[in-house]
């Protein structure tokens, strides 16, 4: 009763996607996730409109390379109806022992009917950045997948690199980066100023 009092204020909020009200073991498994690995199916999952939705699929990835997209309704899990579960409850059907198998039936949009997706759970190492060369051109193209506890250490690995490879320019893709931790956020940020304030926070 206390949770679904706080969640019920939280949500009031009408701050959809930025002010959300954890529950002890949703904690758990969010700073999992954005720890750098974990056991699953390698996608960050969320809630939108009432209905469970994959937020992104974590490149290279089990999901990744099933065909499970950004944006894709969760409507059952191995046959279960999840429609009406809590996020918690659908990471804990999700997630699994590495090499075993779990069923999603999916609602895409755009299409008129379901589909199912087989994929075997693995350890997804997540990494937060990864980066290439476009070719025939002077420019890389570094991708943030998101702010997790490595971001800092790997952009810095990576602009070095990406300076080594003779890059001229830069481009930062960000989409689908679902978050993670301010204090990456704020040390990878920190590496395009050469001064100044990277965030001001203030408190209402």
């Amino acid at each position: 009763l206390t949770y679904g009092a706080i969640e019920g204020m939280v949500e009031a909020l009408g701050d959809e996607g930025h002010t959300t009200f954890l529950t002890p073991s949703e904690l758990e498994h969010q700073q999992t996730s954005i720890a750098g690995s974990f056991t699953g199916i390698g996608a960050q999952l969320g809630v939108r409109e009432g209905l469970p939705v994959i937020i992104a699929p974590i490149d290279d990835s089990p999901a990744a390379a099933a065909g499970v997209k950004a944006g894709d309704i969760i409507l059952s899990v191995d046959g279960e109806d999840v429609t009406s579960f809590s996020l918690d409850e659908i990471v804990d059907l999700v997630r699994g022992p590495k090499g075993t198998e779990v069923v999603l039936t999916l609602l895409r949009e755009g299409d008129a009917s379901s589909l199912q997706i087989s994929i075997v759970r693995d350890e997804i190492k997540v990494a937060a950045v990864s980066w290439t060369m476009v070719p025939g051109t002077q420019v890389a193209l570094l991708r943030l997948n998101q702010f997790s506890a490595n971001a800092k250490g790997e952009i810095v690995t990576a602009l070095t690199a990406i300076e080594g490879a003779g890059a001229e320019g830069l481009i930062v893709d960000v989409r689908n980066n679902p978050g993670g931790l301010l204090t990456q956020a704020i040390g990878v940020t920190s590496q395009f100023l050469a001064r100044g304030n990277v965030l001001q926070e203030e408190n209402a």
